[in-house]
């Protein structure tokens, strides 16, 4: 008969098992604590996000607006001092980052100005004061709190060409309260100038770089001598033959005018008076200015006017007509949509809160569309409120605790204030 024995693991072998098992365990529990202190939290990136979206939607049109200026006399349409108002009525708040001013021509000419603000409004965060021909300032929160305002956490550099001596755009720098670091950098487009080019958009951090460039070729104006009769005494009117080929404005300037004629032109058309007395004939010149000084018409080309008082002279005025086109506006996208609140107050009231997000507002339009506006009441029954969209076509509901929203479908209409036309509505469903 064969005696058989029970095998097992000796002592040894079980000691080795137990020191190799505990030094592993300490390898990973080592590596699972870098990975959780280094981690942003969800909270975090939610933040860098909505600062990414809110500068990245404003900063870029409206530098791309600013028309260029020399690096000599910047103007007020580049303005970087901490202590410049907002140009806008009630706009004056925090400290000035970067104010901006600009012109735009239809059947008028609108002035606009944004300013970029650094407020301390229940934390430090930028703002932008948007308003045309100095009127009442828009406020836009464009970013999550930031730090304290004693730590410089946001820088602005105007950037210039120095082959030509100009301002050429801006660069935004913005350090978040997680140490992340946010870019924005953008150039002017302005359509005064001969060379520009679409704005450059370099938007850094942690995890996202986009840029996009585009060249747009402008030409100079071109200019003749002129030649031409008038009847003493009376009010002459001539059109001047100068052009832009971009058809953009221009300006013309007159010297060594005959006394008393007070020569002038709006757009092309030229006026002048003679007096009764003259006779015979006359020289004095005029010069066409493109508002890119470099690429205006040198030197100054002659206009001779004969004038006879036998002859009748037969003035031809040039009528121009301007035609406006009327607004047309859509929805193209509300995100996100339906939006929730945050955690609910304690209150008797627990359907009201601020929106855990912002909400981005999409449009498209055409035509005069100066007047747009985005109405909406927060609540029902509530106050009638309204966003403007400038000269762009994204408008944002912002996540503030000023800002409260009621559960339920709140409608969005897009108006015009002006001729009180309502183009179309939407829906944001709130939860």
């Amino acid at each position: 008969m064969v005696e058989r024995r029970d095998s097992g693991f000796t002592l040894t072998e079980l000691l080795i098992v137990t020191v190799v098992v505990g030094i592993v365990a300490a390898v990973l529990a080592a590596v699972f604590s870098v990975i959780v202190r280094t981690t942003p939290t969800t909270a975090a990136r939610v933040d860098d996000s909505r600062s990414l979206l809110g500068i990245t939607t404003y900063f870029p049109e409206d530098v791309s607006s600013t028309p260029r200026k020399p690096t000599s006399t910047p103007g007020p349409e580049w303005d970087i001092s901490p202590t410049a108002s907002s140009g806008c009525v009630g706009g004056t708040v925090g400290e000035n980052l970067l104010k901006l001013r600009w012109s735009e021509t239809t059947s008028s000419t609108i002035t606009y100005e944004a300013s970029y603000r650094y407020v301390d409004d229940s934390g430090w965060r930028i703002k932008r004061v948007s308003c045309a021909n100095d009127g009442t300032g828009t406020f836009i929160n464009l970013t999550a709190e930031l730090p304290d305002a004693t730590t410089s956490p946001v820088t602005v550099a105007l950037v210039t060409d120095t082959a030509i001596n100009e301002i050429i755009g801006a660069q935004m720098s913005i350090t978040t309260l997680q140490g992340d670091t946010i870019r924005v950098d953008a150039t002017s487009n302005s359509l005064n100038q001969t060379l520009s080019t679409i704005p450059v958009v370099t938007t850094t951090s942690t995890t996202s770089t986009t840029s996009t460039t585009s060249t747009v070729l402008n030409l100079p104006p071109t200019a003749a001598a002129v030649a031409m009769t008038a009847v003493a005494g009376d009010i002459t009117t001539y059109t001047l033959p100068i052009n832009d080929p971009e058809t953009g404005p221009l300006t013309v300037e007159f010297q060594n005018a005959p006394g008393g004629w007070n020569p002038s032109a709006i757009g092309d058309v030229m006026t002048f008076q003679s007096n009764s007395s003259d006779l015979g004939s006359f020289t004095f010149q005029y010069r066409v200015l493109d508002n890119a000084p470099q690429y205006n018409i040198d030197g100054w080309l002659d206009i001779v006017v004969t004038i006879d008082t036998t002859t009748t002279t037969t003035t031809t005025t040039t009528t121009t007509t301007t035609t406006t086109i009327p607004c047309s506006a859509s929805f193209v996208s509300v995100v996100p949509n339906p939006v929730q609140n945050e955690p609910k107050n304690n209150g008797s009231n627990n359907t009201i809160s601020r929106l855990s997000v912002p909400v981005t507002v999409t449009i498209s339009r055409s035509g005069n569309c100066s007047d747009l506006r985005l109405e909406y009441r927060r609540e029902t029954g509530g106050s009638l409120e309204s966003d403007t969209f400038g000269g762009g076509s994204v408008v944002v509901l912002q996540s503030l605790a000023s800002q409260r929203w009621e559960d339920g479908s709140r409608v969005l209409t897009l108006r015009d204030a002006g001729t009180n036309v309502t183009f179309a509505t939407s829906t944001l469903v709130v939860t």
